[in-house]
């Protein structure tokens, strides 16, 4: 039994000597991949702040063309109405012919 616990014990502390080796590898790799993350991050930030203006962009596009297609309907319903005035007076200038 002595000799387990002192073999357990020589390979636990070439475990914890090992990991102290990789320290400076594992950090260093750390280090890569969280100043990567900030770049994807920053990276993705740019992106969404431009599609935000694209957006917006198109909403003032869709704002005017509604304002446009309103100013239209307001001048088809005034040559309608037009159209409707001319008829009733042509009509009417027929009546009086007979």
């Amino acid at each position: 039994a002595t000799d387990f616990r002192m073999l357990a014990a020589v390979e636990m502390a070439e475990k914890v000597e090992e990991d102290l080796r990789s320290l400076k590898t594992r950090t260093a790799d750390l280090q890569q991949s969280a100043s990567g993350a900030k770049e994807r991050t920053a990276s993705a930030h740019a992106k969404h702040e431009r599609y935000l203006s694209h957006v917006r962009r198109l909403e003032e596009e869709v704002a005017a063309a509604k304002q446009h297609a309103d100013a239209a309907a307001q001048e088809l319903k005034a040559a309608h109405a037009a159209e409707a005035a001319a008829h009733r007076s042509l009509v009417a200038l027929q009546r009086v012919r007979q």
